[in-house]
């Protein structure tokens, strides 16, 4: 009879390890020896979802990089036209900005007489000026340029795609307008 005690006391304990308590440390005990980490399929099927994602993410990202630069020149274009007219209303003369075209880009120069007030240069950086020669704008002391309205337009010298010009309009009043157009 011994042996049956012995054997329904070891169940009893062996049952009173594997049923939870509150504040009981001996479930924690036998949950630290589980096996853990991921299983090579687990790590597979994770490896293909990243690509998968990653495949479809580049393009966007690419697109939305080429889409800042753009906006990103085209806001520096309109600060030069900005500051010419400006400094006209100011200094109550004459100022003139000259926008040359260059390789892969383009460059402006604010100034008034000798002066130079400003210089933007966006050499080689990839985003095109629709400009064959070199453009004077000069803005009269009332802030009106004097030549007529005229529109630029910026956009990546290549794989342009959607709206990622950005069409200038100076207005017959000296306004400058930026607008997304779809690229030429």
């Amino acid at each position: 009879m011994a042996p049956l005690r012995r054997s329904a006391t070891v169940m009893c304990r062996l049952r009173s390890l594997l049923t939870p308590r509150h504040g009981s440390s001996t479930r924690m005990m036998i949950m630290k020896n589980a096996v853990r980490g991921f299983t090579l399929i687990e790590l597979l099927v994770t490896i293909v979802l990243v690509a998968v994602l990653l495949t479809l993410a580049a393009p966007n990202f690419r697109t939305l990089v080429q889409n800042n630069r753009v906006t990103t020149q085209a806001n520096e274009l309109v600060s030069a036209l900005n500051l010419a007219r400006a400094e006209a209303v100011k200094r109550g003369r004459n100022t003139v900005t000259l926008i040359e075209p260059v390789a892969n880009g383009w460059s402006a120069t604010v100034s008034i007489g000798d002066e130079v007030l400003r210089e933007v240069d966006r050499g080689n950086a990839g985003i095109g000026i629709n400009l064959v020669a070199n453009l004077e704008v000069a803005y009269a002391p009332t802030g009106v340029p004097e030549d007529s309205p005229f529109v630029l337009n910026l956009q990546p010298v290549s794989n342009c795609s959607g709206t990622q010009r950005r069409e200038v309009r100076v207005t017959i009043t000296g306004q400058v307008i930026t607008t997304r157009q779809p690229c030429l």
